[in-house]
C-alpha cells in the first residue's frame, strides 16, 4: 500500500511539473506578446513595455497555476498573492545571479546563458510554487 501511495505522489508531481511547464510557455507568450504590442505596435518606451509585459505574464502564470496546475482552492488570495510576489522577486534575483555566473564566469553567450538559466530556474520555481505559493496547508 505504501508503494502505491508513493507511485501516486510521483504521478501527481509529474503531472504538475508538466502542467507547470505548459503554463510557463503560455505566460511567456503573453509576456513577449505584450512587450511586442506595447513597444513595437504602440511605440511605448521599452522600459514601460517590459514592466507591463512582466505583470501580464506573471498574472497569467499565477492564475493558471492556481486553477490548473495545482488546483488550489485557498480563499486567502491576498496572502497567497503576497507569497507569489515574494517568490517572483526571488526568482528574478536568482535568474540575475545565474545569468551573471553563466555569462561572466563560465563565459557563455548571453542567449545560451539565458536558455540554461531558464531550465535551472524552471525546477527551482516549480518547487517554490508547489511548497510556498500553492501549499494549502501553509496558506489556508
Amino acid at each position: 500500500m505504501k508503494e502505491l501511495l508513493e507511485k501516486a505522489k510521483d504521478i501527481v508531481w509529474l503531472k504538475q511539473a508538466f502542467l507547470y511547464g505548459i503554463v510557463g510557455v503560455i505566460a511567456t507568450v503573453v509576456d513577449w506578446g505584450m512587450f511586442f504590442l506595447a513597444n513595437s505596435v504602440f511605440s511605448v518606451h521599452y522600459q514601460v513595455s517590459v514592466v507591463a509585459a512582466i505583470i501580464a505574464g506573471g498574472t497569467v502564470n499565477y492564475l493558471l497555476n492556481k486553477s490548473i496546475t495545482f488546483r488550489n482552492k485557498s480563499e486567502r488570495v491576498g496572502l497567497q498573492l503576497g507569497v507569489y510576489i515574494a517568490v517572483f522577486l526571488t526568482s528574478v534575483a536568482m535568474t540575475s545571479g545565474w545569468m551573471y555566473l553563466f555569462v561572466e564566469i563560465v563565459e557563455l553567450k548571453p542567449i545560451v546563458g539565458r536558455i540554461v538559466t531558464t531550465f535551472v530556474m524552471y525546477g527551482i520555481n516549480f518547487v517554490m510554487c508547489k511548497f510556498l505559493v500553492y501549499n494549502e496547508k501553509l496558506i489556508r
